[in-house]
């Protein structure tokens, strides 16, 4: 009795130490929504999207009423994203803002509203924003400048709205007021974010300098658009863009004796935009470049040089390029994969069919020297082509989802598998047992049309978005730990060579497994076998399904349990498995139940994932981390069924 009188003290105690850690950790407020923008717009419907909130334990959804001109919640939700379908009106702006919620026992702390973004449903007169852009990729600029920033939006006609928000990362650093006016106030970096009314944004890196004007760095644009042109049989001329904080310009030409470029004129004055190339030979092609400078404190301050631009002189054999194409007017290509452009200069006896690539957006999309894009992310991003002489033309590409990789997995989800007989004479009815046959013929499937199967690690390293994985990828994982596995379903697996989970429950498994017996009674693995598994089929895995909360009296037993008695579940199945050998780091709830302590418990254990029972579809990287869906496949699924399951269910 003194014992048992210890031992709930214990318990009690524990709980105690739980529940005043648990409030400990709730106590700071979660951070406000950041990055909130419309991700897809239809006709009848608005995907919203957001970054997530720390200390967050759910988001609610809020729209905005023109009746009562109030905001109004139409959803509570952990994901950090939501479809809206209701309340929306052809050529009417939808208004939508996300606020962070994070529950305290039945109180929820609230962080402070998120920006508001404004949508247009598809079809509407007015569009949104698609793209937003900075005029420049970076800017440097002295402590206590004072400038505007530029921006292009896409489309820029039919905009719904033109008025772009700006916002710095540290205002100490550099301020920057609602209209894209920026103040500088001392030496750093920081990031200057633009977003339009839909939340479509883009960045800038700004560099502050101190008031000590160093040589080696400066706000003196890049020069562009340099071109060549041929003025006569032994002059060219050459032009380029003007730009401002210049003093003047400084043209270099190509030596070929000491194989670099050599300073050969300085054009002095900020107006002038083109210098006369005299005593040149016919047929050679000679190569330039310009930089402007400026004049300061006794030194010169060097811009960024442009791009080598070349040509030759007039009446010769040879020409300058007088047409710069692509063969088609957009291209599409894949995430990681490859695409070679077919770009083409005129005319025949050009003197250089020398051809220079950029992309405006290399995150999207990469080129290659001679032309070959590599995909990298979805999106769009504009390659353009420079001929010798500065000719250029641009085309869009596509970057578009490759779809030879999964960006959702099923994971399946097993439970008893019987013999044929057993099946027929005992569970013809029962959807949680199987025949040992139907198993055979859905893993011979699998194996015949080349589906990769996962450990939960390599599922887990897929989620977090560190691996691609091919798009006909499955999880197989098994509930219970019923000891027919490893007569029966264990040969399978290994036969087929593929990869499998087994959640198994703390409490029925013991040192040792029943003899095998062909009956109705349930038996359990015990860790023998589990040991003799994970020994000489490594592709196999065990792990929880609870120490001993698989059970449902009145109600699931999450549902009826303290959270003292939830962490004490917890911890005696993690004593368990280490007296086991045996590690847990993933978990199915038991029937698919869970609440917030059985969650809060799972985080403190550090438990990399949680799989539930449903809502029976497949997995995605954007699923919570304790709420990750399965796909359960029954004793009574025809195989039609089964490959719908895998293939068609979203």
């Amino acid at each position: 009795m003194k014992k048992v009188a210890l031992l709930f003290a214990a318990i009690l105690c524990s709980g105690m130490a739980v529940s005043q850690a648990k409030a400990a950790q709730i106590q700071e407020a979660p951070s406000a929504v950041s990055g909130l923008k419309a991700v897809k717009v239809t006709k009848k419907s608005v995907q919203l999207k957001w970054k997530k909130s720390k200390h967050a334990s759910g988001y609610q959804v809020l729209q905005y009423n023109a009746k009562t001109k109030k905001f109004k919640k139409v959803k509570s939700t952990t994901k950090r994203t939501y479809t809206v379908k209701k309340g929306l009106k052809k050529n009417k702006a939808a208004k939508f803002m996300v606020q962070a919620y994070q529950k305290q026992g039945a109180v929820k702390k609230y962080a402070p509203y998120s920006e508001v973004v404004s949508v247009y449903t598809l079809g509407s007169k007015k569009q949104n924003v698609k793209e937003i852009n900075f005029t420049q990729s970076t800017i440097t600029a002295e402590e206590g400048a004072v400038f505007k920033l530029k921006t292009k939006i896409t489309p820029n006609k039919k905009a719904a709205s033109k008025a772009v928000r700006f916002f710095s990362s540290n205002s100490k650093v550099a301020e920057v007021a609602s209209n894209g006016l920026i103040t500088a106030k001392k030496e750093g970096k920081v990031i200057i974010t633009a977003r339009a009314h839909n939340g479509v944004s883009s960045k800038i890196n700004l560099f502050i300098l101190a008031k000590e004007y160093k040589p080696e760095v400066h706000k003196i644009k890049r020069i562009e658009d340099t071109q060549v042109i041929a003025r006569s049989s032994n002059s060219l001329k050459i032009k380029w863009k003007k730009r401002g904080h210049v003093d003047g310009y400084k043209i270099y030409k190509y030596n070929n004796t000491k194989k670099k470029y050599l300073l050969y004129k300085n054009i002095k004055g900020k107006s002038k935009t083109s210098a006369v190339i005299s005593k040149l030979s016919k047929d050679v092609n000679y190569s330039f470049v310009v930089q402007g400078y400026r004049e300061r404190a006794g030194f010169s301050v060097y811009g960024i040089k442009s791009r080598v631009v070349s040509g030759c002189v007039g009446g010769g054999s040879y020409t300058n390029a007088t047409s710069i194409h692509f063969g088609k007017s957009d291209y599409t290509v894949m995430e990681d994969e490859k695409l070679k452009l077919d770009c083409l200069i005129e005319p025949a006896n050009v003197i250089s069919r020398a051809i220079t690539y950029e992309s405006s957006k290399e995150e999207i999309a990469t080129v290659a020297p001679d032309g070959t894009v590599t995909g990298h992310e979805i999106g769009k991003t504009y390659i353009r082509a420079y001929s010798h002489n500065g000719l250029s033309v641009r085309v869009p590409v596509r970057v578009v989802e490759n779809t030879k990789y999964a960006d959702k997995i099923p994971v399946l989800c097993f439970h008893r598998v019987v013999s044929d007989s057993l099946k027929k004479t005992k569970f013809p009815k029962n959807q949680w047992v199987a025949s040992v046959s139907d198993f055979e013929q859905q893993m011979k499937y699998l194996y015949d049309n080349h589906f990769t199967t996962l450990t939960l690690d390599e599922f887990y390293t897929w989620y977090k978005g560190k691996k691609k994985l091919p798009a006909n990828t499955v999880v197989l994982t098994f509930d219970d730990g019923d000891y027919e596995f490893y007569h029966l379903a264990y040969p399978i697996l290994k036969k087929y060579n593929l990869k499998a989970t087994m959640f198994i429950v703390g409490s029925q498994t013991k040192e040792t497994t029943e003899e095998y017996k062909d009956v109705e009674t349930s038996y359990y693995l015990g860790w023998d076998k589990i040991n003799e598994m994970k020994k000489n089929y490594p592709n196999i895995s065990f792990q929880s399904h609870s120490f001993n909360m698989h059970y449902a009296r009145k109600q699931l037993a999450v549902y009826e349990l303290t959270l003292a008695q939830i962490y004490q579940d917890f911890e005696s199945n993690r004593l368990s498995g280490i007296a086991n050998k045996n590690t847990y780091q993933y978990m199915a709830y038991p029937f698919g139940g869970f609440n917030e302590d059985v969650v809060y418990c799972a985080k403190k254990y550090k438990y990399k994932l949680a799989f539930d029972f449903g809502p029976f579809r497949k997995a995605t990287r954007n699923d919570s981390v304790y709420h990750i869906p399965r796909i359960a496949i029954t004793g009574q699924l025809s195989m039609e069924d089964y490959k719908k399951r895998i293939l068609q269910w979203r």
